[in-house]
């Protein structure tokens, strides 16, 4: 006897049933609808969605998109005027007062 397939997290792809999908949240929907595809084929974002046992039906997505953050050290320095000295940069990455980071830009669960 073989067991139901389990839901699982997977990136959005054309086959997936976008439009089925509602959490209730009117922004959230439309952006699952209209405009992630989109933001992944322009690189902006990685949209990920967990799965129903069809691997077809949408349950909730998350979207990752770069970003960077200012190294609060710099941050502290550069406030009246941006004297950073070697000593402050060599605590920031790479000598680059910006930092890599993700942004979580959503993240929505099936409303039922």
């Amino acid at each position: 006897m073989s067991s139901p397939e389990q839901p699982r997290i997977r990136p959005l792809t054309r086959a997936h049933d976008r439009k089925g999908f509602s959490c209730g949240n009117e922004m959230l929907d439309r952006y699952l609808h209209t405009q992630a595809r989109q933001d992944i084929q322009r690189r902006v974002a990685q949209v990920y969605v967990l799965l129903d046992e069809d691997q077809r039906t949408i349950l909730g997505y998350h979207t990752l998109s770069n970003s960077s953050v200012l190294c609060p050290i710099c941050r502290r320095s550069c406030a009246d005027g941006c004297h950073v000295t070697p000593k402050f940069l060599s605590h920031c990455w790479a000598g680059w007062p910006w930092l890599p980071a993700a942004r979580d830009k959503a993240l929505a669960v099936c409303y039922w």
